[in-house]
């Protein structure tokens, strides 16, 4: 799960992302296959990415005393 400080868009896309990689019927880390293993570590990534851009994003907004509404 995501910080409530993430942007609720990155949010969105990494749950769109999930969904493509977790197809129908395909359980989640129960598996021991090796694909399973990577799709874990591509979707650690790609939070890592997400939560990098946020914190970005609220810096700048702190610094310049600006939101994005």
């Amino acid at each position: 799960m995501l910080p409530s400080w993430v942007d609720w868009e990155e949010k969105k896309s990494i749950t769109e992302l999930e969904g493509r990689f977790w197809g129908e019927g395909e359980e989640r880390g129960e598996s021991g296959s090796f694909g399973t293993a990577n799709k874990r570590v591509l979707l650690t990534r790609m939070q890592h990415e997400a939560l990098r851009r946020s914190a970005e994003r609220v810096s700048r907004q702190h610094r310049t005393g600006t939101t994005r509404r």
